[in-house]
This record gives structure tokens, C-alpha cells and sequence, in this order.
């Protein structure tokens, strides 16, 4: 069975609840406006430019990944920090062992911090 939450329904009086599934609950979690720093911002278009800008030919464009640290609060989700990870081909990027090894030491970074900030 589904677990249920209740949210304020704004069709009713202030005191009525109505149930709504696990999937509401994640859509409207995730519909929180993002704040970027101007840091992280930067370091995510300067990788993503070394693999796919305009002096390249979009043919030999690379897919890049990274990974994103910040924290929300009930109104939005701040990132704080960005760490490039890897590129691959045009639709292509695999992981391996070194990929989840450098994952590993921000999470632990992350928790040593203790500051609340997730991946």
C-alpha cells in the first residue's frame, strides 16, 4: 500500500486534509526553484564548453557529467558547490571505478563538513 501525506487542499476550510501519493509528494518536492552560486555556475560552463561550444563541430560534441553539493530549505534548493566528473560521447558517459572513488570523497567531505549539504 502506498504510503499516504496530507497536504492543505485550498478548496476546503483551512483545517481539511486530503491524501496524496508518494508520486505527488516527489513532483511537488521537486518543483522547488534552484539557486545556482555564481561559482558553481561558472564551473559548470566552463567544463561543459571544453566539450561542446561553437569552434566544435556539434558531431563531436561530448555528453559531460558532474556532481552538484548544496542544500534545501522549504522554499528552495541551493547549490553551493559543482565538481566536474567525467565526459563521454555525444549521448555516451560511463562510470568506473575512479568516477565512484571521487563520489565517495565528496560524500565524505560533505559529511565531515556537517553542515547539511548533500549531493
Amino acid at each position: 500500500m502506498t504510503e499516504e501525506f496530507e497536504k492543505r487542499n485550498p478548496d476546503k476550510d483551512e483545517n481539511s486534509h486530503e491524501p496524496i501519493s508518494d508520486s505527488e509528494t516527489e513532483s511537488a518536492r521537486n518543483n522547488k526553484p534552484v539557486i545556482i552560486n555564481a561559482e558553481a555556475y561558472k564551473n559548470i560552463i566552463l567544463y561543459a564548453s571544453r566539450y561542446a561550444n561553437q569552434s566544435i563541430p556539434s558531431k563531436d560534441w561530448k555528453e559531460i557529467y558532474g556532481i552538484l553539493t548544496g542544500y534545501a530549505d522549504d522554499d528552495f534548493v541551493f547549490v553551493k558547490n559543482s565538481y566536474p566528473l567525467t565526459f563521454g560521447h555525444d549521448t555516451d558517459v560511463q562510470l568506473d571505478e575512479r568516477h565512484y572513488v571521487f563520489i565517495s570523497e565528496i560524500e565524505e567531505m560533505l559529511y565531515g563538513e556537517g553542515n547539511g549539504h548533500f549531493m
